[in-house]
């Protein structure tokens, strides 16, 4: 009896002796090793990305590093998820006078405001800068080429806007604008036509004609200016840019004084309505001269004078939001 205790001892020692010093064998039941995570625990967690961040919706107002005022509008889709796939529509506001402060900012403002439910349906950013006559003197419809470039100074705020809106789409933009702002975005639409998804010009006082023996900005002849790139008239026939014109738009626009020795008058017709009209008939006659299949169209808003009236802001969110070939 003695003999057999003692034998139970010896078999139980060197089963803990076992236990203690025995390799260790993947055990089901056991922690789960660091080799072996499930997707769903905290150390994976943390290695995912980070959800983006939200950003303020509606309506803000910024500044440039220079001071210069410009409005975006944030639809609430792309509020809650900044890393969505968008687009930018540019809002360009036409002469507000020399004293334009304020009351220059006011219009801009109240432009892009006209387009809040296209930016909402189609989840898109607006951006409506201000131009003021301290900064681009007085010649942002022209692009101030020998200054603060107006068309320059845009690409550099929609690239601003890429650092938040990680997908913005920076190399297809959309523009409209009115009176001052169409002539702006048809010279923009010149000097960067591969930028262009589609353009709105309406309204204009007078247009670049597409005549490389006058000089710029009448026509296409950049001999004056240094370091500017040449203008592709072929390229420029080729972006999607639709002319807007009311019907009863017949006042002639501001003409500045030293353009005066070309008589515009005999050149593109002496009211907005028909220069909008010779304007795009002379574009789609160069197209055909030299084989292109011109994208350039003219909407005739019936009963509108010199005015963004319901009827024309409709028009242009037609032509913004129907797909192209």
């Amino acid at each position: 009896m003695a003999l057999a205790k003692k034998l139970l001892l010896v078999v139980l020692l060197a089963a803990s002796l076992y236990f203690v010093f025995a390799p260790k064998k993947n055990n089901p039941l056991s922690s789960p090793s660091t080799t072996n995570v499930p997707s769903n625990t905290k150390e994976d967690h943390r290695r995912a990305p980070p959800p983006p961040k939200k950003v303020k919706k509606g309506i803000q107002k910024k500044r440039y590093k220079d001071g210069q005022v410009y409005y975006i509008y944030v639809p609430p889709k792309l509020a809650k998820n900044p890393d969505l796939n968008t687009q930018v529509l540019a809002i360009i506001h036409g002469y507000t006078g020399q004293t334009n402060g304020k009351k220059g900012q006011s219009i801009a403002l109240k432009n892009m405001k006209r387009f809040i439910d296209y930016a909402n349906d189609y989840n898109t950013l607006l951006i409506a800068p201000h131009f003021s006559e301290k900064t681009f003197d007085n010649d942002y419809q022209r692009l101030n080429l020998d200054g603060t470039r107006a068309d320059l100074r845009l690409l550099d705020l929609v690239q601003v806007l890429k650092g938040t809106f990680h997908h913005l789409d920076t190399n297809q933009l959309s523009l409209f604008g009115f009176s001052g702002g169409g002539q702006f975005v048809h010279r923009f639409c010149a000097f960067h036509p591969l930028r262009i998804h589609k353009a709105v010009v309406s309204g204009s006082g007078w247009y670049m004609w597409p005549d490389p023996t006058i000089n710029y900005p009448l026509g296409t002849n950049l001999k004056k200016f240094t370091a500017v790139d040449y203008i592709d008239l072929h390229l420029l026939a080729k972006t999607n840019i639709q002319v807007l014109i009311g019907e009863h738009d017949t006042q002639q626009g501001a003409f500045r004084t030293e353009y005066k020795d070309i008589n515009i008058n005999t050149m593109q017709g002496n009211s907005r309505f028909l220069r909008a009209q010779k304007w795009v008939n002379a574009m789609n006659r160069y197209a055909l001269q030299n084989g292109i299949d011109s994208k350039i169209t003219l909407t005739v808003i019936p009963d509108t004078e010199h005015q963004t009236s319901n009827e024309l802001i409709d028009a242009a969110y037609d032509f913004l939001s129907t797909p192209y070939e």
